[in-house]
């Protein structure tokens, strides 16, 4: 038989074929699927006799062998749910996660794991944009993972490499959000069987208490996937995974923008503020333009109005002080003191110390800030005072002065500084349109506010940051 004569046989075998289904390729890969989940289903229904009949625990490594030759389907050697087989719509595209291992993961302070070592977790389009998840073990046994970001439908080298997650354990579920997501979605990577909640603002009543309500998601093998919404330049989402009713994780999800997480911060990582001319918020002292960068204010707002996800222009927004208070030697702070008011009456209080310095490199900045909620009513009638926040340098923060700040309703002309047993702690102090930035005065515990006539009324001196304000949660937990 010459190749000739087979050419011309093959060519009509596929006349008499006729052309392909156009759905066969999706036909055979479900085919596929539905034996994949049959041999499955019949190992789990064999765990579970064997557990039944034994009582011996069995770990997510017995569940990582996923064939019936008994080839181990990652080769890594990584234990828990991140050493699973893949996740997401793009198990089957081996070119493509074989891509994805050997991409480069952006210099992490820890170093790169070793390509062989690596193993991907989770691969999927994800609301216009395809995402995956890489876990490897560094060469001191350390499992680290970062995720990957690019557009829908991209090649493996069109892929980002986000921040780093270094240390993992099989306790810890993974979180990502991705600020430039088209569809701002929120990715959870957990054990399959892990409960997985969400609640997506905080929720503050009257008297000022704090509290969250938490709303199962959908999970498929461990992923739970749902889009989120960005209020005020930020998010008020906090994330829930529990294992067997013991609580893994309660915390804000990691927040990445254009590939690369920013540094810590509560609810507006990654999201850019509203202009603070799209801010109609009261000036009562009219100190806007002391302030040097208009964003700094608006940046207060939105710590105050994303977390409970409404509009800052809802909220009554008002800037009760900015201007300059005691820094640092060698350095200029500047502070602003903004406030909203909840939807239950209650008033919520940002204040942030904004230092700066100039040297051979240019400007520098440090910044620290506190929050405080008061009942409903209570500034407009006692006003606040507050102990003005001290960035934290080290040692260098050991020579900056303590300052106490007192913001009084219009009638109130002088503070009278009261320590135990209303005993006066110190001399009156004059406010000037309400206001008065003295150094602390140590043992005093409130002041009395006067008026011209003699009207007086007390305000209690807060102190310390609310770093509950937006009850995201301690992340990681027992």
């Amino acid at each position: 038989m010459d190749d000739d004569y087979l050419r011309e046989a093959l060519r009509a075998d596929a006349q008499l074929a006729g052309e392909p289904e156009p759905d066969l390729y999706e036909r055979v890969r479900l085919h596929r699927q539905r034996s994949d989940r049959r041999r499955l289903s019949a190992l789990a229904a064999g765990l579970a006799a064997l557990l039944v009949a034994v009582a011996v625990p069995v770990s997510l490594t017995a569940v990582q062998r996923s064939d019936e030759s008994g080839q181990v389907a990652n080769p890594s050697g990584i234990e828990g749910f991140l050493g699973l087989p893949t996740r997401g719509s793009l198990t089957d595209d081996t070119d493509f996660l074989e891509g994805v291992r050997h991409l480069p993961w952006g210099g992490p302070p820890d170093g790169e794991p070793p390509v062989q070592s690596r193993h991907v977790v989770f691969a999927s389009d994800v609301y216009g944009q395809r995402w995956a998840l890489v876990a490897g073990t560094l060469d001191d046994g350390t499992v680290t993972a970062t995720w990957f970001f690019g557009p829908e439908g991209a090649d493996a080298d069109e892929l980002a490499a986000g921040t780093a997650i270094s240390a993992v354990t099989p306790e810890m579920p993974l979180t990502a959000v991705h600020a430039d997501n088209p569809g701002l979605a929120l990715v959870v990577v957990t054990a399959p069987g892990d409960v997985v909640e969400i609640s997506r603002r905080v929720e503050i009543d009257s008297t000022g208490s704090i509290s969250r309500t938490y709303e199962p998601l959908d999970t498929v093998d461990g992923i739970a996937i749902t889009s989120i919404d960005a209020i005020s330049g930020g998010i008020g989402v906090s994330v829930q995974v529990t294992r067997d009713g013991r609580r893994l994780f309660r915390g804000e999800p990691t927040i990445q923008s254009g590939g690369v997480s920013g540094p810590p911060c509560p609810a507006t990582c990654g999201f850019e503020p509203p202009a603070l001319d799209s801010i109609d918020f009261d000036d009562p002292r009219g100190m806007a333009a002391l302030v040097p960068d208009p964003n700094w204010i608006a940046s207060g707002f939105a710590s105050l109005a994303a977390p409970i996800a409404r509009p800052i222009n809802d909220l009554a927004p008002a800037l009760l002080f900015a201007g300059s208070v005691p820094a640092t030697p060698g350095w200029e702070a500047t502070a602003i003191v903004v406030a909203i008011t909840l939807p239950s009456g209650a008033t919520a209080v940002n204040f942030t110390v904004i230092e700066s310095q100039i040297d051979q490199d240019g400007a520098i900045l440090s910044v620290a800030g506190a929050m405080y909620v008061q009942p409903a009513g209570l500034v407009d009638i006692a006003g606040l005072a507050l102990r003005v926040p001290s960035p934290n340098r080290g040692p260098a923060s050991a020579a900056t002065p303590r300052s106490l700040m007192i913001l009084a309703p219009a009638p109130y002309t002088g503070a009278r500084p009261l320590g135990l047993r209303d005993a006066q702690a110190g001399p009156n102090i004059a406010l000037d349109d309400g206001v008065a930035v003295i150094p602390d005065l140590g043992s005093t515990i409130q002041f009395e506010l006067m008026t011209p006539s003699g009207d007086t009324v007390r305000t209690v001196i807060g102190d310390g940051e609310v770093s509950w304000y937006a009850d995201n949660g301690p992340g990681y937990t027992d």
